[in-house]
């Protein structure tokens, strides 16, 4: 499974994804918006496409893709 860079030419594959959750919402995500945390948070990592993993990929300017979805 990967993905397409929507502003690049180049493709990621799905290395793994996490997810942070809590009941209280403001306990949930990793990351704020505007300061505010959220219920839940998946994080999706994925490595450019032709490297062999994550490690190799750290190398790389561009090895390293994170989608972050926050609700």
């Amino acid at each position: 499974m990967g993905i397409k860079c929507f502003n690049c030419s180049e493709y990621y594959t799905l290395a793994y994804g996490t997810c942070h959750w809590d009941l209280v919402d403001s306990h949930g995500s990793e990351c704020k918006i505007g300061g505010q945390r959220f219920p839940l948070e998946v994080q999706l990592v994925h490595f450019k496409a032709g490297l062999q993993n994550l490690e190799a990929a750290k190398k790389e300017q561009d090895g390293i893709l994170v989608v972050v979805s926050i609700t």
